[in-house]
């Protein structure tokens, strides 16, 4: 089991997007789906990169199963949050990474240190801005971040590509992710679409919003 902390008097940010369960289960299991497993034990320790954590959920969940997890966001608060859900589950912020900054801007350093993960995370807002790389839409810009986050991946590693925006269609998101793998010269070698749980369910006035991409780079 996995302990959070949560707050109910902050608004919608309770600190847990239940929507993602799925996904965080997926990595405790270490399973995409049959035949496609996340990590590849025998090679070592697993690196995870997870960028725009919010209060590392995700992050966590990796650490839970062995891996050494690099966090990135904009809000000290939310790190400091994550630091606390892992303190939570007897596992030592001090033995992961939490990075206070542009995602756009630290891909960029971790590219030029020669960083490479076996799992990548993008789980961005659907807006943000940044004073060094700007302002940042899902529609507009999510292909950029995929060809950034690609340079960052080992071979036969992951990117975990996830998006909360219902205007974006799903065939529009994977076409802007696979543009973002070519453009990163890169290619897929398997992938699977996870779609929102049914208690969050589709309606017509309300359609799917939540995509979660799973893709193995070459």
């Amino acid at each position: 089991s996995i302990n959070y902390h949560l707050s109910f008097n902050q608004g919608y940010s309770t600190g847990l997007f239940l929507d993602m369960r799925d996904n965080r289960r997926r990595l405790l299991t270490n399973t995409v789906e049959p035949g496609f497993s996340i990590f590849d034990r025998s090679s070592g320790i697993p690196l995870v990169l997870n960028t725009f954590s919010y209060t590392c959920s995700l992050s966590l969940c990796a650490a839970k199963t062995g891996a050494m997890t690099t966090s990135i966001d904009l809000s000290k608060k939310y790190l400091d949050w994550g630091r606390e859900n892992f303190s939570l589950n007897n596992i030592s912020p001090k033995d992961h990474d939490f990075i206070y900054g542009d995602t756009f801007d630290w891909m960029k350093r971790l590219k030029k240190k020669g960083k490479l993960y076996d799992l990548v995370i993008l789980d961005p807002p659907t807006f943000s801005r940044s004073k060094i790389s700007g302002s940042f839409q899902t529609k507009q810009h999510y292909e950029l971040l995929v060809k950034e986050a690609s340079h960052l991946v080992q071979k036969n590693g992951i990117i975990l590509a996830c998006c909360n925006t219902s205007s974006l269609s799903l065939s529009s998101f994977k076409s802007n992710v696979k543009k973002g793998i070519h453009n990163g010269r890169r290619k897929i070698i398997q992938s699977s679409h996870a779609s929102q749980p049914i208690d969050f369910p589709a309606t017509l006035e309300e359609p799917a919003y939540l995509k979660a991409y799973w893709l193995r780079l070459n």
